[in-house]
């Protein structure tokens, strides 16, 4: 009787066991491969702030500034900072969720008015011509110039413009921070095929005609006539004539662009004996 009741506890252990494994097995089927969680690398960006200025960051539990003497970052309200540039230079604003996990941080560039130029006017070069036009950027910043058509004018790394052939095209200075685009500039450029103008002076001349008086005889007349350069040339009796010199002018007029108080020389060169007279249409 015993050795039965043995033996049925051994099929029931038996039993549970293999009830066991088989659910062992259906739990590690399901199982993912790897339980294993790769953090993400936060993300980066770039922003210029003026010296005084201020913009908010929001989505974020805290946000705080690793130099303070160059950026604060305070709270305003729930998930809401503002960040303001205290003096020029570079910090780095780091934001954080709530589970204090680094979500994103921001390369901050407190500037000041004079921190980023490029003169961005359209200018105008003949063919052939070049023209240096270049950005003046903050310290720690890079430049790289572009041009839309390079077949109208290039640019290089330097910001020295050669003009190729008539058309047009945009530069483009894009200023980058530690790799990442901070700001473009834009500037057009069109190339023509001004060649130095050439003038030639014309000349006149006019025949002797007779008239007869009261005694019969004849006189002769001479004529006169006004070239476009106001030289003259006559001919008289024995019909000598006298042409102006050719009038060569040369002058760059591609366009330039002055800072206040400052002068350059844009002179012509013209054919020996002749003047030249400049104007402005604005001389205020």
């Amino acid at each position: 009787m015993e050795r039965n009741i043995r033996k049925d506890k051994n099929h029931v252990g038996s039993a549970l066991r293999l009830v066991i494994a088989i659910i062992m097995m259906i739990l590690c089927f399901h199982m993912p491969a790897s339980s294993t969680i790769t953090a993400e690398a936060a993300s980066t960006s770039v922003k210029a702030l003026t010296v005084g200025k201020s913009y908010t960051v929001s989505g974020y539990a805290k946000v705080k500034s690793s130099k303070t003497s160059v950026a604060t970052a305070k709270k305003k309200s729930t998930k809401k900072y503002k960040v303001t540039a205290k003096k020029k230079g570079t910090a780095v604003v780091k934001c954080y969720s709530a589970s204090g996990k680094l979500v994103k941080k921001i390369y901050l560039i407190a500037t000041n008015s004079a921190s980023f130029k490029y003169d961005t006017s359209a200018v105008t070069l003949s063919k052939g011509s070049s023209k240096t036009v270049k950005a003046t950027v903050q310290s720690g910043c890079t430049v790289k110039y572009s041009s839309s058509k390079k077949s109208v004018a290039t640019v290089n790394s330097k910001g020295k413009i050669t003009a190729k052939s008539t058309g047009t095209a945009t530069l483009s200075a894009k200023v980058f921070y530690k790799g990442k685009l901070l700001k473009t500039f834009k500037k057009k450029v069109t190339v023509t095929n001004a060649a130095a103008a050439t003038v030639t002076a014309s000349s006149a001349s006019g025949s002797g005609s007779s008239d007869s008086n009261s005694s019969g005889n004849s006189s002769s007349s001479s004529s006169t006539s006004n070239n476009t350069n106001g030289t003259t040339s006559s001919s008289g009796s024995a019909g000598t004539t006298s042409t102006a010199p050719t009038l060569s002018v040369s002058y760059d007029t591609s366009a330039l662009t002055i800072s206040p108080g400052k002068s350059v020389t844009a002179k012509a060169t013209v054919t020996s004996g002749y003047k030249v007279a400049y104007s402005s249409s604005d001389h205020l």
